[in-house]
């Protein structure tokens, strides 16, 4: 960009812009702090000015059964999960995951997280 003054070039800058990178989640206990899948509540955003709306979760379990699926419309911890993680030993990836910034609108996505159950 380029400040001309009576046709003569007074002053410029050069902008460039890059994507942003995705946000990190974590999971977290009813007081949201830091925590287990055993004894976690929610997933939350590592940033305060985002809140998780919702995800997916896929269950790989460790025996090579299977892989299982839910779609969560929420930042809780579905109780699907929970009996999941209960019955054998596996790994759970949290994805899709989609944020809504503290303005209301603005809505982004995040890394994935990759849980490691019972293990």
């Amino acid at each position: 960009m380029r400040l001309k003054i009576n046709g003569s070039a007074v002053d410029s800058v050069t902008l460039g812009s890059r994507a942003p990178e995705q946000l990190k989640v974590m999971l977290a206990d009813a007081s949201g702090k830091a925590a287990t899948m055993n004894n976690a509540h929610r997933i939350q955003s590592d940033n305060p000015n985002f809140q998780v709306i919702s995800y997916t979760a896929t269950y790989y379990p460790k025996d090579g059964s299977a892989a299982k699926e839910v779609r969560s419309l929420s930042r809780l911890v579905r109780p699907e999960i929970q009996s999941w993680i209960a019955a054998s030993e596996g790994t759970i990836v949290i994805k899709d995951i989609s944020l809504l910034s503290s303005n209301g609108t603005t809505r982004v996505s995040a890394q994935p997280l990759i849980v490691a159950a019972n293990e």
